[in-house]
């Protein structure tokens, strides 16, 4: 079976003969995010109210009230709060055979290029562009027929939206390919994820995982001076593990205090992971500190790190205790640069929404700082 498949969202959309529909959605009040994932119908995004982010293949952008972002057949998509901002849109969904059928020249010379990512679209259309009135235009005639439903409104829903379809091709230069090879990438990671995310990790997994990165991020545009280590729960103690006990990223030739410019663990097990602890048949709620904790290797040398925690009432088994023990030793240690933040309200499950914001801006810092 393709792995690609589990991110394929396959829900059917309007009717059988006539496949549209519009769904006003509002993040969070509906949900939180929508997800990576892709699907067979064109999809278009129409921000009516507040900002967010929308992310296209493998790039984020910061949506507006009036965006419009335009997703083609196949293209990987999310949509997600920012900050603490409401964003109100419509999804505007359709199969492209409702434009054109096969024997139809314009299906021929641009739907089925459209279905099968031979034809790029421009993906991102904000009110300043010199056609957006137009484009707006198109997608409000949609939605009034669509709402009203008087005799004939699919007729005006098809008209709308092949005109839409036409400005937006009048805007493509040339033909290139839709998907690009940093979605091509992406797409290839979120498979192996999917594939392979109920398989247990261990700490050799992550150090390779982030072996492959320090040895190939300057190949794909990125900086090597700037791989951030970040993980949540077990993702977290991960972190502090290949960030502090140095002979998992050994083998692979690398010093973490060179090669990573910040550890990030959320939420993370300082003390023998349980996990380890259940192996060697101790409950969860004895301590243990042995090789495979964090807690021993405690020095002052290792990159900067920010330790990110839930409320300390809410989070679990005393996660919260255990980081500010692991923060303070770090300070008598003589560490420069070790800071803890604390949620309040969050617990270990949500409290990554939280972290987020703070991990960003602590990121945005450190790079401003590599600046001067």
């Amino acid at each position: 079976m393709d792995n690609r498949s589990s991110l394929q969202e396959t829900k059917h959309h309007g009717e059988v003969r006539f496949p549209f529909n519009i769904y006003p959605c509002t993040i969070p009040g509906d949900f939180r995010q929508v997800a990576v994932h892709w699907q067979d119908s064109m999809e278009l995004v129409y921000i009516k109210r507040g900002s967010g982010l929308v992310q296209t293949g493998a790039q984020v952008c910061t949506a507006q009230r009036g965006d419009i972002f335009v997703l083609t057949p196949g293209t990987l998509h999310a949509i997600r709060q920012t900050e603490s901002c409401t964003m109100e849109y419509e999804n505007i969904i359709f199969d492209v055979e409702l434009l054109g059928g096969a024997e139809d020249l314009c299906a021929e010379k641009y739907l089925l290029p459209l279905q099968s990512g031979r034809l790029a679209l421009p993906e991102h259309i904000t009110p300043d562009e010199a056609w957006y009135p137009q484009a707006a235009d198109c997608l409000k005639e949609a939605e009034e027929a669509n709402r009203c439903k008087q005799f004939g409104y699919e007729l005006c829903i098809k008209g709308a939206l092949l005109r839409f379809l036409a400005l937006l091709i009048a805007q493509s230069k040339a033909l290139p390919p839709a998907e690009k090879a940093s979605t091509q990438r992406l797409r290839a990671v979120l498979q192996w994820i999917s594939a392979h995310y109920s398989e247990p990790v261990c700490v050799a997994d992550a150090a390779a995982a982030a072996a492959w990165v320090v040895k190939n991020i300057a190949s794909y545009g990125g900086d090597p001076r700037l791989i951030f280590i970040a993980g949540h729960s077990a993702g977290g103690y991960l972190t502090s593990m290949i960030g502090l006990d140095k002979r998992w990223m050994a083998p692979y030739g690398i010093d973490p205090d060179t090669a990573f410019a910040a550890l990030i663990p959320y939420s993370g097990q300082v003390v023998t992971h349980f996990a380890r602890r259940r192996e060697m048949g101790i409950p969860d709620t004895q301590v243990v500190v042995d090789d495979m904790a964090p807690l021993n290797y405690i020095r002052p040398d290792c990159p900067p790190i920010l330790i990110l925690s839930g409320d300390r009432g809410r989070e679990m088994l005393g996660r919260y205790e255990e980081n500010a023990y692991f923060w303070r030793m770090m300070q008598v240690a003589g560490h420069p640069d070790v800071e803890i933040r604390e949620f309040d309200g969050f617990d270990h499950g949500n409290m990554p929404q939280a972290g987020h914001y703070v991990a960003v801006r602590y990121i945005r810092d450190f790079v401003k700082k590599l600046e001067r």
